[in-house]
């Protein structure tokens, strides 16, 4: 009788055991597993060592890197994959916003692991815009200005009519647009009704800012950095010599210009602090501040 009770019992536990594993298998199952992108570079998805902050991001002949905007030098290299990146770039605490190969990209700014947000088509888009600590950022693709949140969801901003946008800027809760006319366009990021401020654009190759709160913008029109008051859209001359810019930002009180091959960092007054030869072939630049 004892062997019989003992039969039964091991029997019991082995029906339990089986069922406890079936259980976990098909939990496991309906855990989703991360998505795969189409980048085809993997270093991204491998830890690196933390970048500084504030910190100035580069990609350069298609490779991401994080520098001290204080020396241009020791960069960290966060991953291939980055060729066709729009011009601009955005951060917030974690995280660096891209548009390359037509999505929308969130790459952790310290490890460099990626992973697409949304489903957008982003082909052609005019650079990328925006305070993702909001939870928004701005693009203008095809005819329209884009609002998108950071799950990747987008809507149209105002009305159609924006195709042949040269440059689009968020600063202090407007859009900065300089369309094909020439003209520089202030656009409430609310309701996307704009007004015109000033022509005379119809060259530009980047704005930046310098702090969050400052009653400027800074445009590259041609060889030329202008300083624009964003309430009139009256310009200062700052210096010229820029040629062939091709990407501009601006980190901590200073702007970052990609020209003549090389990186310079340039001061308010138009001053050219640093120039590093070892740039050239930089196609995109974004910066996180620490203010």
């Amino acid at each position: 009788m004892k062997k019989k009770y003992l039969s039964l019992w091991a029997t019991t536990l082995f029906a339990f055991a089986f069922l406890l594993s079936s259980c976990q298998k098909e939990l496991n199952e309906t855990i989703p597993n991360p998505s795969a992108t189409t980048r085809h570079d993997s270093a991204g998805a491998k830890a690196r060592a933390s970048a500084p902050a504030p910190t100035l991001y580069i990609v350069q002949k298609g490779t991401l890197y994080a520098v001290s905007p204080q020396t241009l030098t020791h960069p960290i290299n966060l991953g291939g994959g980055y060729a066709g990146t729009a011009p601009s770039m955005v951060t917030d605490l974690q995280s660096l916003y891209a548009i390359q190969g037509g999505k929308l990209w969130q790459v952790n700014r310290f490890t460099g692991q990626y992973k697409q947000v949304g489903y957008g088509n982003w082909t052609g888009a005019v650079g990328l815009t925006g305070a993702p600590l909001s939870g928004l950022v701005y693009a203008q693709q095809g005819d329209l200005l884009w609002k998108i949140d950071l799950f990747g969801f987008h809507r149209p901003l105002g009305g159609t009519g924006w195709a042949g946008t040269k440059a689009v800027f968020r600063h202090r809760s407007s859009l900065y647009v300089v369309w094909q006319d020439g003209f520089l366009y202030k656009v409430n990021t609310t309701n996307g009704d704009y007004q015109k401020l000033t022509a005379g654009w119809g060259n530009v190759k980047a704005i930046a800012a310098v702090y969050g709160l400052s009653d400027f913008i800074y445009i590259m029109e041609g060889n030329n950095l202008w300083e624009v008051d964003i309430e009139t859209g009256k310009a200062r001359f700052v210096q010229g010599g820029f040629q062939n810019t091709t990407a501009m930002t601006g980190v901590d009180g200073h702007l970052f210009i990609a020209s003549n091959n090389v990186l310079h960092k340039v001061d308010t007054s138009g001053k050219v602090l640093i120039t590093n030869l070892h740039w050239s072939g930089i196609t995109s630049l974004g910066g996180y501040s620490a203010h």
